[in-house]
């Protein structure tokens, strides 16, 4: 037999003089004012996801840190900030710069002398030109010495020269030589109009060799592969092709034409001849990244070997700040088909520290609603309705932020119905609000038992809702 109405009613009474009683009890602690959140919402969402975007580089970074971990001077503490998702591969790694002793500075070559002994490099490629003078040299770069090969030319056309290190067999680590890996850290400075570039070669005593990295001026090549790769004949064994060494080349390839004038410098940061890989970290596809021609560009800083620091800037990552000390305000509405109105209130403000110096700064805003539904946009003050209007997607906001000034940040957004119950949930249980909405939805249960409308209560219960 299916219940009077009569008994409906009285079920429903019963319940809202409870909830009510609840609701007086529970008075006391009811706050006024707009929500605290701790972070704004993800870029997926359809809220608003603005953000201060901006390179960040450490003078100095030591093995051991997190991605964003830096030193303020008296404490260690994580970037407010999260890996930009502009860049598939965020982090850049100057090669040069990884100060790993005893593993790319100080390696033994096999059993063999270390390599920055300057008097086991000789010059060779052809006779000296009269216009060429050239010199193998040990500097300091970094605190670590270094290997230098300088090669000082004027006039036209001279000899392309090569400099080299020869490691004997006996001091070859394995007996089938190409299951070694080579790893080479070479960098190459020249005159400003020059096409020339630095070349690492492998070769044997037989003079053949493949080209394993080109440098151009200004920047540094790296490269770890196994000596499997090169393409040279490094028969271990007595008979044809018999490898008695393994030369590692560094060419100074200059220009065929045109005045050459000035002094080309390659200098070797690192070294090893090892047995397994020196890779660096993994990209964003998942591979190991152990060749690079100028920085390294990584998803994840993960050496193979075990390293000290990266010094000199060497070490940069693209991030991006969230919405700081998010606060939002909500109310109902009736414009249209718009049903809530939320206003987002915060600020963006990166760290200032000794060894945190950030390049050029600007403030994106990932739109996934029509930037129509935007009716306040305030940066500093100043209205920035004129700049989003009429697009959507990401749009940079401004291009000349202070990164480590504060900048306020004021929008206020309306929402569909649908778009309301997406981007908001239920009130707290045991708040006062909470015992309103689940209130709200056991009467609409009871009333849609019975057939009975419930419109008030359904818009009682999205005004209750809470954005998220």
């Amino acid at each position: 037999m299916k219940p009077s109405r009569s008994l409906i009613a009285g079920v429903i009474l019963s319940i809202a003089v409870a909830m009510l009683f609840m609701l007086s009890a529970a008075a006391p602690a009811m706050s006024s004012g707009g929500q605290a959140n701790p972070a704004v919402a993800t870029a997926g969402g359809i809220q608003p996801y603005a953000t201060l975007d901006s390179n960040v580089t450490w003078s100095e970074f030591h093995s051991g840190w997190k991605t964003l971990e830096y030193s303020n001077g008296t404490a260690n503490l994580t970037l407010n900030a999260e890996l930009s998702p502009f860049y598939k591969n965020p982090i850049s790694v100057n090669p040069a710069d990884i100060i790993a002793p005893g593993y790319l500075q100080g390696d033994h070559l096999g059993s063999f002398a270390i390599w920055q002994d300057a008097s086991l490099w000789g010059w060779a490629g052809g006779n000296t030109a009269t216009n060429q003078t050239r010199s193998v040299s040990n500097a300091t770069v970094n605190g670590e010495t270094v290997i230098q090969e300088k090669d000082a030319v004027s006039g036209n056309v001279p000899v392309s020269p090569y400099a080299s290190i020869c490691i004997p067999r006996n001091d070859y680590l394995s007996q089938n030589i190409e299951y070694d890996y080579l790893t080479v850290i070479a960098g190459f400075n020249a005159p400003s109009n020059s096409a020339s570039a630095a070349i690492v070669n492998v070769a044997n005593q037989t003079g053949a060799s493949n080209m394993q990295i080109k440098v151009a001026p200004g920047s540094v090549g790296y490269i770890s592969v196994p000596l499997s790769q090169t393409k040279v004949n490094l028969n271990t064994t007595a008979g044809k092709g018999y490898s008695n060494e393994l030369q590692v080349q560094t060419v100074v390839a200059l220009p065929s034409k045109g005045t050459v004038t000035g002094t080309y410098t390659v200098t070797i940061y690192g070294m090893a001849f090892t047995t397994y890989a020196f890779s660096l970290g993994e990209n964003s596809t998942g591979a190991t990244v152990s060749k690079s021609s100028g920085n390294a560009l990584l998803s994840s800083l993960n050496p193979s070997f075990k390293w000290k620091d990266i010094t000199d800037g060497g070490y940069t990552v693209a991030i991006s700040q969230p919405l700081q000390n998010l606060t939002t305000q909500q109310n109902a509405i009736s414009s249209g088909n718009y049903i809530e109105q939320v206003e987002y209130q915060g600020s963006f403000k990166l760290p200032s520290a000794p060894d945190l110096s950030y390049g050029p700064a600007q403030l994106t805003e990932q739109f996934n609603i029509s930037t129509s539904q935007v009716t306040v946009l305030d940066i500093n003050g100043v209205s920035y309705l004129t700049t989003i209007s009429g697009k959507n997607g990401t749009i940079t906001l401004s291009s000349a932020v202070n990164p480590t000034s504060t900048t306020t940040y004021l929008e206020i957004v309306h929402y569909t119905s649908t778009q309301w119950d997406a981007v908001s949930g239920p009130p707290g249980f045991f708040s006062v609000q909470g015992i309103e909405y689940y209130f709200d939805e056991i009467v609409l249960g009871i009333m849609a038992l019975v057939g009975l409308g419930g419109g008030a209560a359904a818009i009682h219960i999205k005004n209750l809702r809470k954005v998220r």
